[in-house]
């Protein structure tokens, strides 16, 4: 295995294995980019700025994040992507994903042929930074899960390494003024249940989209924190949004690196994200809430305590279990998990998975 960064860690670990293509591994394991300081010293002032108070207004067309056609090379890279991404698929592995992440359809491909397939179809059509934006947000649209992640390592793989140096790709991943334009489209792809009616593509789009998007933003890191924050406190927003508005900084809570990178009380907001998360009682919404609270409880412990003690008693056997999995204090865990009421997770009928 080359050698990687910084790590975070996705689970299960079997889940992991088989996208992989490996019989067994340590927790997985994924590069991470560092953020170049010196973009972030293109600041601008609060006029205009977004918030999770001063949200975007929702496009209410039949395709909102992708407005214009796409441009013939990206036509061509996209149906290149698809047609390799056609002719590796295995039934096994089609078969295995399906039963795994229920409810979703996959064409049969595991990482390294996903990966492999996006890597040849860059290659062989050189398309423009903005080309491969677009591609990106047409893939995330297929009925195939593994369409949509060939479409996320388009940005992960080929967009985020280069970001730095070169300012093609700066300006198609963070145009017009503000740089968001980019995460407000990823906003609405999330909401939008053709591109995103799972755990797997939510969170994966969460690790390898929306996390870089905020943490490597060239004007203002912690307006974009708290414009993806924001979705977890709208309730009206689909489960998978809400879900993305905290699960995107489980790795910064984790690291303990919230405050460094996205400024002093972010750890705080979003604390108060998966408080607000944890209004339902839908099961990934409260795993979700549950997996980053497990880590800020680590950096906040009494913030942290005081949430779970007052939503407790409404929480799920499960969502608290999430929580509590770094507590070493057996006291206070014994204690918060006497709380939640019968235990009973409910899952809305849109949450599928696993």
């Amino acid at each position: 295995m080359q050698r990687v960064g910084r790590l975070f860690f996705l689970r299960p670990v079997s889940f992991c294995c088989f996208v992989l293509g490996i019989s067994s591994l340590p927790p997985l394991c994924f590069h991470r980019q560092r953020v170049p300081r010196s973009l972030s010293s293109l600041s601008r002032g609060k006029t205009g700025s977004l918030s999770a108070e001063n949200p975007p207004a929702r496009s209410m067309s039949r395709h909102p994040a992708v407005p214009s056609p796409l441009s013939e090379t990206a036509k061509r890279m996209r149906d290149d992507v698809t047609a390799r991404l056609t002719a590796s698929a295995s039934a096994e592995t089609k078969a295995w994903f399906e039963n795994y992440v229920k409810g979703t359809k996959w064409l049969g491909n595991k990482m390294p042929e996903t990966r492999s397939a996006v890597k040849s179809a860059v290659k062989e059509c050189d398309c423009l930074p903005s080309d491969l934006v677009s591609v990106f947000l047409d893939l995330m649209f297929s009925e195939f899960c593994d369409v949509k992640l060939a479409g996320m390592l388009i940005f992960s793989d080929h967009l985020f390494p280069k970001v730095s140096k070169d300012d093609a790709i700066r300006e198609a991943l963070y145009p017009g003024e503000g740089g968001n334009d980019i995460l407000e489209k990823v906003g609405i792809i999330v909401n939008d249940e053709r591109a995103v009616n799972d755990w797997s593509t939510c969170d994966w789009l969460c690790m390898k989209c929306i996390s870089p998007l905020c943490e490597m933003h060239p004007y203002d890191r912690a307006e974009a924190g708290r414009l993806v924050t924001g979705w977890s406190l709208d309730p009206s927003n689909r489960l998978w949004k809400r879900r993305a508005g905290h699960v995107s900084f489980v790795n910064h809570v984790r690291r303990g690196e919230t405050e460094t990178v996205f400024g002093d009380g972010f750890l705080s907001r979003v604390v108060s994200a998966c408080d607000a998360a944890l209004n339902s009682s839908e099961r990934f919404a409260q795993t979700g809430a549950g997996w980053v609270l497990r880590y800020a409880l680590l950096s906040d412990r009494p913030t942290v305590v005081e949430v779970l003690e007052r939503r407790g008693p409404t929480m799920t056997v499960e969502g608290m279990r999430y929580a509590l999995e770094q507590c070493k204090d057996a006291s206070l865990k014994k204690r918060l998990m006497a709380l939640p009421g019968k235990g009973a997770s409910v899952v809305d009928e849109t949450a599928r998975g696993g």
